[in-house]
């Protein structure tokens, strides 16, 4: 299926570049893609539904692509070790006296990409355990609702 090879390449390409994941699509284009037109077509349609962010810079051929964490339902599951990074992104919250935790900050400090990160904030912020805040430097959290004090003293 064309939207699980696609966020599967994505996530192989933010974990081995935890800096950037911003790649153009051709990258990610296979021999299975026979038609350049659809395949773009696909990519675009991939960035309406949300999973995606779709640049096309200066009337390039092919757009540029990333993973967004606001798609993170979509692709959750392709995350091997997601487990492990929600426990690390608790764990730092739990332990953190900064009332403004930013995403950037986690992800650089444990080595995770940043748009895992940001996943595991959106879990957080859809689960109404916190607020969150999209501002140039990042994603942050803005506050701590009350049933997300509850699960953080509990864990």
């Amino acid at each position: 299926m064309f939207r699980n090879r696609i966020i599967t390449g994505l996530i192989k390409i933010a974990e081995e570049n935890n800096e950037n994941n911003l790649i153009s699509s051709e990258e990610l284009k296979s021999p299975e893609d026979k038609y350049t037109d659809e395949f773009i077509e696909q990519i675009k349609n991939l960035g309406v539904i949300g999973i995606i962010d779709v640049n096309n810079f200066m009337g390039e051929s092919f757009p540029h692509i990333m993973l967004i964490p606001d798609g993170h339902i979509s692709y959750i599951d392709f995350i091997d070790n997601y487990d492990e990074i929600y426990d690390i992104v608790i764990d730092y919250i739990k332990n953190h006296e900064n009332p403004m935790i930013n995403a950037l900050d986690i992800s650089k400090e444990f080595n995770i990409p940043f748009v895992f990160v940001g996943t595991v904030f959106k879990d957080l912020e859809r689960d109404n355990l916190i607020k969150l805040q999209r501002a140039l430097g990042g994603l942050y959290i803005t506050k701590i609702t009350e049933r997300g004090a509850d699960f953080f003293n509990d864990n």
